[in-house]
């Protein structure tokens, strides 16, 4: 659920804790992707891309953790994306939103661990979810953007949902109780090979012993 104003997102906040009695756990993972360079990126899509990806876990962290500082602590998670810290062409608000949440992280897991809150960030690579779908089709050759995208990791597949989950649901549970203020790469170990993975093949010089 999107929600644009601190009015929104408090009454529905509020409205958790009146069902549930209170919230231990955040997970901010709104997001959605648009392509434009700074010249070529309008206003209107600037502020809606920024709005869902960067203002909604604002709001909802602004929100959520007068809930937490109440019941004594809780855990922050946010999602943000390879592109937290490294670039894509032709992305600019997505990849400034995705910088955000990771500033964004930070300075929870700064300010609020007196009040034993913790804040950490996810940073996943290519995943198998209906935006990347999206994403791809766009394209004039969906399958060969597919199949590019499978071969700049490792293991030459692009990652699925559960693979973050699990990592998500770590940050969150009492496992990663001394863990603040971090972000883990959950991206196939996208940025390991010097130069990406096409680097890695074709007429290069032979390894020397």
């Amino acid at each position: 659920m999107q929600f644009k104003n601190k009015v929104a997102v408090a009454a529905r906040v509020a409205k958790i804790v009146r069902k549930l009695g209170g919230i231990d756990i955040l997970i901010n993972n709104a997001g959605i992707q648009r392509y434009a360079t700074a010249t070529t990126c309008s206003e209107a899509d600037w502020d809606l891309v920024l709005t869902v990806n960067l203002k909604s876990a604002f709001l909802m962290s602004k929100c959520v953790i007068t809930v937490m500082v109440k019941r004594g602590g809780g855990a922050i998670v946010n999602t943000g994306s390879v592109q937290s810290v490294a670039a894509q062409s032709n992305s600019v608000h997505y990849v400034v939103s995705k910088h955000g949440i990771l500033g964004l992280t930070r300075c929870l897991a700064l300010d609020y661990a007196g009040a034993n809150i913790r804040a950490n960030c996810v940073l996943p690579g290519a995943i198998d979810t209906p935006l990347l779908q999206w994403s791809v089709a766009l394209g004039p050759d969906p399958q060969g953007t597919l199949a590019a995208v499978n071969r700049i990791h490792l293991r030459g597949k692009m990652g699925k949902p559960e693979e973050v989950a699990r990592v998500v649901a770590l940050f969150a549970s009492d496992l990663a109780s001394f863990i603040n203020g971090a972000a883990i790469n959950v991206d196939g170990a996208i940025f390991v090979p010097v130069g990406g993975m096409a680097f890695q093949h074709g007429d290069l010089p032979a390894k020397k012993e």
